[in-house]
């Protein structure tokens, strides 16, 4: 019988700096380099990567060399490996560009619509990450791998980077529910959800092999319970023995994560806080629970000279003690949506609505890529017909106050951070250009 093993990695996000600290970016490559050697211990005969391999569209040099040099590791001692991919939203280009994915021997599939391929009597079928406007598109390309894998005669593969409403239940933070997924694929291999998980769906199992870092604060608590990492999937099946088929699922953890953890703390003990010895230098997340005159100013300084050299960094937050009861509000009695657009104009409602997630959770970073992308994207979209107006009629009292208004926001710290991140986008896709004419 035929046996092809699968490693099942998502949302390695190469070249991600958490907090903008060097130590987390290269935690994300230790992370990344152990999961390829147990990939390479498990005899993978083929490597799925789900989607965010890379943290951006134009990752950083280093990002790019580790990624290379983990392919001639691999193609060094598991040469008969093949290397599938799809785009996540991070890595693929927000405009006409090359993925870097493009710069390897990677087959990197479903950039411009569903793309399939066999592999060892298994038929692979990917897709990269669409969302928003695409969503219908999406659904539609889903469907025609569901014919291909009808008449497909052996088992099949689905990779996809998509939030599934199951996982995601928050209104514009899924493209899909599982009605919009074939039933008759074997094995679902996803990108997107952070967390590692798994289930039964259809004729075979769909899973999320979650991020091999921990990369936002909410992501903690399911390290802690599932820890980080990826699957091993083996599927058997001969191509005329449909019905034979089946699946073992192995979970593979890594052990370079770097420890994150939050504490609760009174203000009374701040000075008296345990924080677990041994391996890397873990990031703390503290709350302070104190009365509404506690000292924080105090308190912080206490707690710099407690905890340092015992953490490699510390993330404070000032929470009163409470004095009446919570009101706990569940999803069904929010649309998110609906409120953002009772305050905001129509062209803000989906910008707020992408930052809600993020920033609800902590997650900083996040929140100022959105924020970014879509000021450029913007700006990007109405300076040609601005340059126009300019130059075929001569501006009246309001419109030079306009323009004056225009100027301001252009020298905003805003503006200031859209421009530098554009000028380092071309800056960098000019260096890979170069950097890669060597392949030593």
């Amino acid at each position: 019988m035929n046996m092809v093993r699968i490693a099942h990695l998502s949302d390695t996000h190469l070249g991600f700096r958490q907090y903008n600290m060097e130590e987390r970016e290269n935690d994300v490559y230790e992370a990344f380099r152990e999961a390829i050697e147990c990939v390479i211990e498990e005899r993978a005969d083929v490597l799925v990567l789900a989607g965010d391999t890379f943290d951006a569209a134009s990752p950083p040099v280093k990002a790019l060399h580790v990624f290379k040099e983990a392919l001639r590791e691999i193609d060094a001692r598991r040469s008969g490996m093949n290397v599938l991919a799809v785009l996540g939203d991070h890595d693929i280009p927000k405009r006409r560009g090359m993925p870097p994915h493009r710069l390897f021997d990677v087959r990197l599939l479903g950039v411009h619509g569903m793309e399939w391929t066999e592999v060892k009597g298994v038929l692979f079928g990917g897709i990269s990450n669409l969302k928003g406007k695409y969503t219908k598109a999406l659904k539609s390309e889903i469907s025609k791998f569901e014919k291909v894998a009808g008449e497909f005669k052996g088992a099949s593969v689905l990779i996809a980077h998509q939030a599934v409403h199951r996982f995601l239940p928050f209104e514009g933070a899924y493209e899909l529910h599982e009605n919009d997924l074939p039933r008759n694929i074997n094995y679902y291999a996803f990108g997107h959800i952070h967390a590692r998980t798994s289930m039964r769906f259809g004729n075979g199992i769909f899973a999320y092999s979650g991020s091999t870092e921990i990369m936002r604060k909410d992501e903690i608590a399911s390290w802690r319970k599932n820890g980080k990492g990826f699957f091993i999937v083996d599927i058997n099946g001969k191509k005329d023995e449909p019905s034979l088929h089946t699946i073992n699922l192995k979970t593979v953890n890594l052990k370079s994560i770097r420890p994150q953890i939050e504490i609760e703390i009174d203000e009374k003990d701040v000075d008296n806080i345990h924080i677990p010895g041994g391996g890397k230098l873990p990031i703390l997340h503290l709350t302070v629970i104190g009365d509404r005159q506690m000292n924080r100013h105090k308190i912080m300084e206490t707690l710099d000279k407690t905890l340092k050299e015992r953490v490699l960094r510390c993330r404070y937050a000032f929470k009163e003690r409470e004095s009446g009861e919570n009101i706990q509000l569940s999803d069904e009695m929010l649309n998110i949506r609906d409120i953002f657009a009772a305050f905001l104009p129509d062209t803000l409602v989906e910008l707020a609505e992408s930052l809600f997630r993020p920033l609800s959770n902590d997650n900083i970073e996040d929140a100022i890529r959105i924020a970014e992308d879509f000021f450029e994207e913007r700006w990007m979209k109405n300076e040609g017909g601005r340059q126009h107006e300019r130059c075929c009629m001569q501006p009246d009292a309001s419109e030079s106050s306009k323009l004056r208004s225009q100027v301001d926001r252009r020298t905003s710290a805003a503006g200031r951070r859209a421009r530098v991140r554009m000028k380092r986008k071309k800056h960098d896709e000019t260096v890979l250009r170069m950097w890669w004419s060597d392949d030593d």
